[in-house]
């Protein structure tokens, strides 16, 4: 989800090997996860409560995350909905963390259950929207999509490093439909603007000309609160979705597991999302009620459209420099 975001080619490998298909790492539990999740602070209580050494790795796109889990061992991953189902983390895991915990969600988020694996847990929500600079811009969640970054024209526009993302984008703004090729349309979407591609807003929105960012909305509350901006985040009826971060277990030891139920546990994602702001799977019906936008769950793309769209997301990203006006 973190923009989430995706330029490597996968191999063709079955969903097991993914899972304990490289190195062995340092003796302990060792995780894989997205950026900005976990803290070495955040780990302590889980430490002292399963009695073992955690060790995390981060990434930054879901590509990095492919990369990582093809060249190492980890015992527990956490990572995007985003990434096509055959080529899930599926272990021979014993322990049923899907059916374990699914009474204690609310509604809302057992409805979204069979995106599940049953080695996996709900970990983090967010949803799609638009960060902008009312000194730059002005948006109303009435405005159509390509109204919406014709305004941006002369400004700069920064547009999350996930294919899978663009991808959806465009289909609501009527450029695509599932055809891989189309993601070359986010030109067309772009035309007259200053465009970035990245997987994070880094200190681009400071620029004199930032005018919107599409982005996750973890990042953009964040940097809203965090750096007392006066900037505005938008959940749009037509750009806005959402998506969710998984758990899943690759490994069968009682440490493993201990560490896993505590970090799919209330409490912990309750103060991941508090620092985040990002949402916890138990409170996330909260915010569902509460908006007036009810996010959408977006298509999958098959394996076959997720290589080759990976591929053709590259060369979209070549094509676009961020010192030049975007041409369709």
């Amino acid at each position: 989800m973190k923009y989430l975001f995706l330029i490597l080619v996968l191999s063709l490998a079955s969903p097991s090997s993914f899972a304990h298909s490289g190195k062995h790492l340092k003796k302990g539990v060792n995780i894989v996860t997205w950026w900005d999740y976990l803290t070495s602070k955040s780990l302590e209580p889980v430490e002292r409560a399963c009695d073992v050494k955690i060790y995390f790795d981060e990434y930054y796109s879901n590509a990095e995350f492919q990369r990582k889990v093809e060249a190492n061992d980890y015992d527990i991953a956490i990572y995007s909905d985003n990434i096509s189902k055959d080529i899930r983390l599926l272990t021979t895991s014993i322990i049923d963390l899907k059916n374990e915990f699914l009474p204690s969600y609310p509604q809302s988020v057992r409805a979204l259950s069979d995106s599940l694996d049953n080695n996996s847990a709900f970990f983090m929500f967010a949803f799609t929207g638009l960060l902008w600079n009312p000194d730059n811009i002005s948006l109303s969640p009435t405005d159509g999509i390509r109204d919406i970054f014709s305004k941006a024209e002369d400004k700069l526009v920064l547009i999350l490093d996930e294919h899978a993302v663009a991808f959806d984008l465009l289909r609501q703004a009527g450029l695509a439909d599932s055809n891989p090729e189309q993601l070359h349309n986010l030109r067309k979407l772009l035309a007259g603007s200053y465009a970035v591609i990245s997987s994070n807003l880094g200190r681009l929105y400071q620029a004199d000309n930032f005018a919107l960012a599409y982005v996750w909305s973890g990042e953009a509350l964040s940097l809203i609160s965090d750096e007392n901006l006066n900037y505005q985040f938008l959940l749009h009826p037509s750009i806005s979705h959402m998506a969710f971060d998984q758990l899943t277990l690759l490994d069968n030891s009682e440490a493993s597991v201990c560490v896993a139920r505590y970090l799919a546990s209330e409490k912990f994602t309750k103060g991941v999302s508090e620092r985040t702001k990002y949402f916890s799977p138990y409170s996330i019906d909260r915010v569902l009620n509460s908006s007036p936008v009810v996010p959408r769950k977006p298509l999958h793309l098959e394996n076959s459209y997720f290589l080759k769209s990976q591929r053709v997301w590259a060369s979209v990203k070549m094509s676009i420099n961020p010192r030049m006006k975007v041409k369709p």
